[in-house]
C-alpha cells in the first residue's frame, strides 16, 4: 500500500523523503571507487564516519520505484553512506528524491535485483545480482547476509 501511495504523489512531481539507505537496490553489478570530481570512495567514507564531512554535503540520492522496491540512480553514494552506517556513522536514514523511471533513465542498466555488496580493498566494489531475502549465490554456493540496519 506504501509504494501505491508514493507512485500516486510521484502526479506532482518528484519529492523528497527520508529512507532507510538498506532498502534500496544499486542498479548496477559494480561501482567505480573514485568520484567524478576524483575523491575516492575510501577516504570520503572515513570522513563520513568521522564527521569532517556531512550526509548533507552530498547531492541527494535519486531514486526510483520498479516492481515495489527502490532502485538508486546514484550507487556509488548509496554504496558510501550503507558502508559509512555500517563502520559507525550514527544515522538511521538518508534523504532520497523520488523520481519517475522515465526521469531517471536508469531502467536500461537493471539486469537483475542488486543488493550485496562484496567489498575486498576499495578497488573492486562488486554489488551482487543474486540477492534476494538475505540471501545471496556465489560461486562457491549460498550464503548468508542479515543486516542489523
Amino acid at each position: 500500500m506504501k509504494f501505491v501511495i508514493q507512485k500516486l504523489k510521484l502526479a506532482d512531481g518528484d519529492y523528497v523523503i527520508e529512507k532507510n539507505s538498506f532498502e534500496i537496490m544499486f542498479s548496477q553489478c559494480t561501482i567505480n571507487n573514485i568520484f567524478q570530481m576524483g575523491n575516492d570512495i575510501k577516504n570520503t567514507i572515513e570522513d563520513l564516519v568521522n564527521n569532517k564531512i556531512k550526509v548533507e554535503d552530498f547531492p541527494i540520492i535519486q531514486v526510483c520505484i520498479i516492481n515495489d522496491m527502490f532502485f538508486s540512480s546514484d550507487n556509488q553514494r548509496l554504496y558510501m553512506f550503507q558502508e559509512a552506517i555500517r563502520r559507525g556513522l550514527n544515522i538511521t536514514k538518508i534523504p532520497v528524491k523520488i523520481r519517475r523511471i522515465t526521469d531517471l533513465n536508469i531502467k536500461w542498466k537493471l539486469k537483475g535485483l542488486y543488493k550485496i555488496i562484496q567489498n575486498n580493498n576499495f578497488k573492486n566494489i562488486i554489488v551482487s545480482k543474486y540477492a534476494k531475502n538475505g540471501r545471496v549465490i556465489e560461486k562457491n554456493g549460498f550464503w548468508n547476509f542479515i543486516s542489523k540496519y
